[in-house]
């Protein structure tokens, strides 16, 4: 038994079937970011605490959410014709592939309301439960390398976290709410309108380099009050992007990789699928591997997708 099964929120993290969808319940938390001689640090709560700020994750459209789902498995198509009409599922089977952006992104939303691709806040809400309670972020040293050995819920993936499959290693997946436009890095905003705000540069040097730090560049007031007041306002501290880069692995913070491009506007899929990499062990995949390299009309060989929904509105 882990430490954290008896802390929430990991104790509240379980397994649901929503609309014949096998998906995971993460419940809110809050966070507060923290600096330690240059190295970043997050607290987690699960009330509201003095000093912490509900992650964006469970915000939409100015309110707060009770929690969010996400897709226990990477997700597979429930029919056979791509159109405006697929619909994505999450059940054990073979993944979307090779499908573009944006028809991926959608096939998600025509599973019906709330229901949409995992987007990046979600995902690095997940990504930070995990860190925390693994006490690193090379997932791929402290949880195993993933292994996938069928299409079964026993043998799926050996290394799977709290009910959540294939999370990296597996799939690149198209993710929402992050993309490069221009040389600058483009996120949603922190309060759930889906604006996107433009945030800091990202070099195009970037390309398969390792992480080796984490940028925590915001204009948000601390105040969270006053935050929720305003619709254009972003905190790269809730997300993992890198502050700079390392070209050795070893000596990187994560052993994650970020490939760019030159595109004009490039959309973000994460997760690598660890590819042509002995024993998965290398940063084709990862908790926090980006790639921004294809446009929203183009795909990727192993491109794919997770489901996820949104919780209801929390009352409190």
């Amino acid at each position: 038994m882990s430490f954290f099964d008896n802390r929430s929120p990991w104790k509240n993290i379980r397994t649901e079937i929503i609309d014949g969808n096998k998906v995971v319940r993460i419940p809110k938390f809050y966070v507060k970011y923290k600096t330690r001689k240059f190295r970043p640090s997050w607290l987690i709560s699960f009330k509201k605490r003095a000093g912490f700020k509900v992650h964006p994750a469970f915000m939409l459209n100015g309110k707060e959410l009770s929690c969010f789902f996400v897709g226990a498995y990477a997700s597979t198509k429930a029919s056979s014709n791509i159109s405006d009409n697929i619909k994505a599922d999450s059940n054990p089977g073979n993944s979307i592939v090779n499908i573009n952006w944006e028809d991926l992104v959608r096939s998600c939303d025509n599973i019906g309301e709330g229901w949409h691709a995992l987007n990046i806040y979600e995902r690095h809400a997940i990504s930070l439960l995990m860190l925390v309670e693994l006490g690193g972020p090379n997932v791929n040293v402290l949880l195993g390398n993933p292994e996938t050995f069928g299409t079964t819920e026993n043998n799926i993936d050996i290394n799977a976290w709290r009910g959540i499959y294939m999370f990296y290693g597996h799939n690149y997946e198209a993710t929402p709410g992050i993309q490069l436009k221009s040389g600058k890095l483009h996120v949603w905003d922190i309060n759930g309108y889906h604006t996107f705000v433009e945030t800091v540069e990202v070099s195009t040097s970037y390309h398969n380099s390792y992480f080796n730090g984490f940028e925590d560049a915001h204009n948000t007031d601390d105040n969270e009050e006053n935050d929720k007041t305003l619709n254009n306002l972003y905190d790269l501290r809730f997300l993992f992007i890198p502050n700079n880069v390392e070209l050795d692995e070893e000596r990187s913070a994560t052993g994650d990789v970020i490939s760019t491009n030159n595109l004009e506007e490039a959309v973000c899929w994460m997760g690598g699928d660890g590819q042509n990499i002995d024993n998965y062990a290398s940063t084709g995949s990862g908790l926090f591997c980006l790639a921004f390299t294809t446009s929203s009309n183009e795909s990727m060989p192993t491109g794919g997708v997770r489901i996820a929904k949104y919780g209801d509105e929390d009352e409190e």
